[in-house]
């Protein structure tokens, strides 16, 4: 091992002075975080994959309420229940106007995790209003933060640098999350539970 005087010490050995930590102790560590790597980007690749699918599942949803939230700005929600599913969508002002409780809307799910893709108000066939699902977002930021689990493999022994603290501490739980939803969608497969 090098003088600790020396600028180019080693990671680990940073590391193991830091937390008085053995070299080989980090070493199990980085292979923890390389297992919880597998599941999440198990994860991350189903979720891009529904993004990019096209809706295979249409449930048509009485609207029950109606409801303005203010967080980030002015918000609307519908909370509807469909034929399967209930939902609780956040749509755009026009839908939200033009739809009363006791309309019908269509709402277009995703193929695996059955997230609401689009929201239609259709009267006598028509089209009269749509939304975007509001939760393709934040499945995409979800999707990218499970990638940064890869660090570990790209970085190799320098993923135990001082710069890449914060990222020591989000992966495991970015992996741990990430496990917590591929149960979920396993429980929603074998009909446990309706929805992801």
């Amino acid at each position: 091992m090098e003088s600790p005087n020396n600028s180019k010490k080693d990671p680990y050995a940073i590391w193991a002075d830091l937390f008085n930590l053995d070299e080989e102790y980090l070493k199990y560590f980085l292979t923890f975080y390389k297992v919880l790597a597998f599941p999440a980007i198990l994860a991350a690749s189903l979720i891009f994959y529904d993004i990019v699918a096209p809706a295979t599942f249409s449930d048509h949803a009485v609207i029950q309420s109606k409801e303005k939230r203010h967080q980030r700005g002015l918000r609307y929600y519908l909370k509807a229940r469909g034929e399967r599913f209930g939902h609780f969508e956040e749509v755009s002002k026009d839908l939200y106007d033009m739809v009363e409780p006791g309309d019908t809307v269509v709402i277009k799910l995703s193929p695996i995790f059955l997230e609401a893709k689009s929201i239609a108000f259709v009267e006598n066939g028509q089209t009269r209003a749509e939304a975007r699902g509001g939760e393709t977002m934040a499945m995409a930021l979800f999707a990218v933060a499970c990638l940064s689990t890869l660090l570990p493999f790209v970085k190799r022994t320098s993923f135990f640098s001082r710069a890449n603290s914060l990222i020591i501490v989000l992966c495991p739980i970015v992996g741990l999350t990430s496990i917590a939803v591929l149960l979920k969608l396993f429980l929603a497969f074998i009909g446990v539970i309706d929805r992801v």
